[in-house]
């Protein structure tokens, strides 16, 4: 997708957050491997879904065609423990809104 929503480049936290308006469908939020991050927070203006790499989303693909997603609720933060150990953790987060469009929020922790 065109916007930016990396926040692997991050070297340095304890926080770091990206910001994006996203659609009906899956927007991908790249992940740091290079900090020892410990948490991924998603908070958005409407109802949310949320879904990692292993659930089969993709970056542009549609939301309701993903079985293994999780619902965050409007304006309600939500937060998910990442692993220390690289080889394990999550390289992403996808993130589509139920319906509309959402401001969404993905903050990378330490």
């Amino acid at each position: 997708m065109a916007v930016d929503t990396t926040l692997a480049t991050f070297t340095k936290l304890p926080r770091a957050v990206a910001k994006a308006s996203v659609g009906t469908n899956w927007q991908e939020f790249t992940l740091s491997r290079r900090v020892e991050s410990s948490r991924v927070t998603v908070t958005g203006s409407a109802a949310l879904f949320v879904a990692w790499p292993d659930s089969g989303a993709s970056d542009g693909g549609a939301a309701g065609s993903t079985a293994n997603k999780e619902i965050v609720a409007a304006t309600t933060p939500t937060m998910w423990q990442v692993p220390s150990n690289p080889r394990i953790r999550a390289s992403s987060v996808f993130v589509a809104a139920q319906t509309g469009t959402a401001t969404v929020y993905v903050t990378l922790e330490a």
